[in-house]
């Protein structure tokens, strides 16, 4: 049963041309122009060739300008209302207000579409009671829900927020999605006055300075993925320095168990706002400059790509994207198929970059191995 049965038309007004809808437009087509582009080259005996060569598809990237994140990652929690809800609150006029006394770098909640489907939303995080004090940070998040309202515990979704929020005593903050595409969202909640995480509210209003407690935020997790522990093990490192002055990292939160289905790739320490994608392979390679990039490929035989619709990312200011994979749906060429146990399965991202004269650049993180269990 859902606490909000009806639709509530949200707060907040559409963008310009320059919107996330618009942004969800110039993505699809630069999907379809780029997946035709690597099914034209698909003769290429170099892996990389198909992808990585500057003039193409480097300014084909430039076409898309929306950032995601995505789902599902674990850390150290910091606090968590460890319980399952009742039905769900929309999303759209309810606002999420918590409590903590330590450092934390994300959170997890947990909602549910009215239909099934892909929502995007933008997130604004606070260090206030209320939703008008200056952001804390700000950023965009892509989740695939699966339309099932009437069913808790609701999907977890991993919101980033890119860097540490540094924390004195007990403070209190307050998040909220806007711009949701996609249809309605949902909050799991414990039901109208019902409190029983009092440090997980979500709040009856998200666009005032002094909201009221409406009921508790089930299953939102305030996490420190500062020093997470690593799934997999990373070779091929460290990567080729890039223009940051830094080599790009590649690691991966949660599980190597294939039926818990739970792997989240994190790349970090790109340049800031380029664009980049995730690739596979069971076999592992060691490729310089591959189609003119400044890194190393090191993946070899039959790569996959993470280039369907909301795949290809933006790492933001940050430098940083993650990619929550579907190991039942795993790239491998042209096809799709499933990781079994006991398989071996190797990950790396590949990311623009731009020269010291202006000049499409492009290079990689290092390479990471994750033997499935």
């Amino acid at each position: 049963m859902r606490t909000e049965p009806t639709v509530v038309a949200p707060f907040f007004k559409p963008r310009p041309s320059s919107s996330l809808h618009e942004a969800g437009r110039s993505l699809s087509s630069f999907h379809k122009t780029a997946m035709n582009y690597i099914e034209h080259l698909t003769s290429i005996t170099t892996p990389c060739a198909r992808f990585l060569r500057p003039g193409v598809l480097l300014s084909l990237l430039a076409l898309a300008p929306l950032t995601s994140l995505d789902v599902a990652a674990q850390g150290s929690t910091v606090s968590y209302c460890n319980l399952v809800g009742l039905g769900g609150d929309n999303a759209s006029v309810r606002g999420i207000r918590f409590k903590v006394d330590q450092n934390f770098t994300a959170v997890e909640v947990h909602v549910q579409g009215a239909s099934a489907g892909l929502r995007t939303f933008d997130f604004e995080l606070r260090r206030s009671d209320g939703y008008v004090a200056p952001l804390e940070a700000t950023g965009t998040v892509m989740a695939n829900l699966n339309g099932s309202p009437g069913v808790t515990p609701y999907q977890t979704v991993l919101i980033d927020f890119g860097q540490v929020i540094s924390v004195s005593g007990l403070e209190t903050f307050t998040l909220k999605a806007l711009s949701i595409v996609g249809g309605t969202m949902y909050w799991e909640v414990a039901g109208i006055n019902n409190i029983p995480c009092p440090d997980a509210e979500v709040t009856n209003e998200n666009n005032t300075a002094t909201p009221t407690m409406r009921t508790s935020a089930m299953g939102l997790r305030v996490l420190d993925n500062s020093g997470p522990t690593q799934v997999g093990a990373p070779y091929c490192a460290p990567a080729v320095a890039n223009t940051t002055g830094n080599p790009a990292n590649l690691r991966a939160t949660g599980s190597d168990v294939t039926s818990a289905n739970d792997l989240t790739l994190v790349a970090e320490d790109m340049p800031a706002n380029q664009f980049g994608f995730f690739l596979t392979s069971m076999t592992q390679g060691n490729i310089p400059n591959p189609g003119g990039s400044q890194g190393i490929l090191c993946l070899g035989g039959t790569i996959g790509r993470y280039v369907a619709p909301g795949q290809i990312q933006n790492g933001g200011a940050g430098g940083t994207f993650s990619l929550a994979l579907n190991l039942t749906q795993t790239p491998a060429g042209p096809v799709f198929v499933s990781v079994n146990a006991g398989e071996t399965w190797n990950f790396q991202a590949w990311f623009r970059d731009v020269g010291p004269a202006g000049q499409p650049w492009s290079n990689f993180t290092n390479g990471l191995s994750v033997s499935f269990l």
